[in-house]
């Protein structure tokens, strides 16, 4: 191979991770993860074995406790456990294939500029990998988008013609975004929270727009009419506004204030409800 990879073989339903490179490879598929003899096997044995231990000690601690113990546990200790021991490992192999998996875990738990950091820290070889790339623009769009921060136009042209965000946003008024998909169970479960508030503060002056995204438009223009959606929407987006602002989940709900100052991102439910509550006032 011209550059060795972390990969996983999958036989039946046994799965198991390996290094792949250019050295001799037996693997054993009752084995979650097959060593080798190698450095880099050595690396990725050490950074897996940390994980391993970690997942075995989590599962021991949530035992037995209630669901909101668990989530508490799993926010105050196995989020910051793992965010350690993905940068330790990362700050040992910043310029190979074991410094990418780590960078991948990493970016589950990291901020957007540790992110940042962590990448600029990157040798040459790692920073010009694919996967460390996208997770380090995606970071950058979200810190250039973060709450504060002014809003990013965009324009898509679709059957229906030209649209922007700047059509809505900036316009004196308060305007919920809600980027959604047809497909997207968890987007149609906001639905009904984004219809509330349609019904409770339209009339009192706040906007509410879909941008629909990753998702075909006949689909998209289908559920509008099924689900009765009268706000406005951006149809056929696709990836543009998503990688602008660093969208890797949907739905992803952003409150843009009347000038069109980023006022909070990835909006859902209760707090959602709260926070229109608390920028629109007595409205």
């Amino acid at each position: 191979v011209e550059e060795p990879a972390v990969c996983a073989a999958l036989i039946g339903n046994k799965f198991s991770y390996f290094v792949l490179e250019n050295a001799r490879i037996d693997l054993d598929m009752e084995k979650s993860f097959n060593a080798s003899s190698t450095a880099l096997g050595k690396s990725f044995e050490a950074l897996y074995t940390a994980m391993d231990q970690l997942n075995e000690t989590t599962r021991q601690k949530l035992e037995g406790i209630s669901p909101e113990q668990q989530q508490a546990y799993y926010e105050n200790e196995v989020i910051p456990a793992s965010k350690v021991l993905a940068r330790e490992h990362l700050d040992k192999n910043l310029d190979n294939t074991v410094g990418e998996f780590a960078y991948m875990l990493y970016s589950s738990f990291a901020s957007p500029q540790e992110l940042i950091d962590a990448y600029e820290a990157m040798g040459d070889n790692l920073k010009d990998n694919p996967q460390t790339q996208s997770i380090y623009e995606k970071n950058k769009s979200m810190m250039t988008t973060a709450e504060g921060m002014p809003f990013v136009d965009f324009t898509i042209t679709n059957a229906q013609g030209t649209q922007s965000l700047s059509d809505y946003v900036g316009k004196g008024k308060y305007v919920l975004v809600d980027f959604w998909a047809s497909w997207c169970g968890p987007c149609l479960q906001e639905t009904p929270h984004i219809v509330e508030l349609y019904e409770k503060y339209h009339k009192k002056g706040l906007d509410i727009l879909g941008v629909a995204v990753w998702d075909k438009p006949e689909e998209t223009i289908q559920k509008i009419e099924e689900l009765g959606i009268p706000w406005p929407q951006i149809i056929d987006a696709q990836r543009i506004p998503t990688d602008i602002y660093g969208i890797q989940g949907i739905p992803h709900i952003i409150l843009f204030g009347p000038d069109g100052t980023i006022v909070a991102r990835n909006l859902r439910g209760e707090a959602m409800k709260a926070k229109i509550a608390e920028v629109m006032g007595a409205k």
